[in-house]
């Protein structure tokens, strides 16, 4: 049994303010929206989140295609954004507030990132915690999620049972549905059941 608490931070950016983080990222106000918000989620929750993963998965739905644009937008000219346009490097700045290096995998598989995510942790789980980090939002306002799997499920809302040999995570495919039923929000109770996974909320 694998336990899976899910984490989320209502984050407004531009930031208003420097953040408290700012002095262990170096030019913290060049980050993309999504670098800044994943900082940001983690430094809000460290006081609440268990020890720190084995693995790291960094959910990036949309991949970097919005820093892509606004660099193509900028004449292709700006350093500062251009680093940006790779999806994996905005894990950088949530490591070092983390203080923590080690196995990260960035995936991108919209519109079921998260699933992807989810499916390939599980798995990983067996070797000890993994976290999975994803940003969603538009304008100026956004969602930091961190889901947390660790076979000590004490405390978790969620669990998933792993039955037999199969390889994949079946269950409603988007995202979106995912979280609502994770939230309460959604009309059909357990939806995601499928061969080799069950997820259920945690009674009680």
């Amino acid at each position: 049994m694998t336990g899976l608490c899910w984490y989320r931070e209502e984050i407004e950016y531009p930031a208003k303010a420097e953040p408290e983080w700012s002095s262990l990222v170096e030019r913290w106000y060049q980050l993309d929206t999504p670098a800044y918000v994943l900082a940001e989620t983690y430094w809000r929750l460290r006081d609440k989140l268990s020890a720190r993963p084995e693995w790291l998965l960094l959910a990036s739905p949309g991949a970097s295609n919005l820093t892509d644009a606004q660099f193509a937008a900028s004449g292709a000219s700006s350093p500062a954004k251009f680093v940006h346009t790779l999806p994996n490097i905005r894990s950088a700045s949530l490591l070092q507030v983390m203080r923590w290096s080690g196995k990260v995998l960035c995936l991108q598989n919209d519109p079921s990132s998260l699933l992807t995510a989810l499916h390939e942790a599980v798995w990983l789980a067996e070797e000890g915690r993994v976290w999975i980090a994803s940003v969603q939002g538009r304008g100026n306002q956004f969602t930091g999620q961190l889901l947390t799997l660790s076979s000590n499920s004490s405390g978790c809302a969620l669990k998933i049972d792993k039955n037999g040999s199969a390889t994949r995570f079946t269950g409603i495919g988007h995202d979106k549905d995912l979280l609502l039923w994770i939230n309460g929000n959604a009309g059909t109770e357990r939806p995601f059941v499928g061969p080799g996974f069950t997820l259920a909320r945690v009674s009680g």
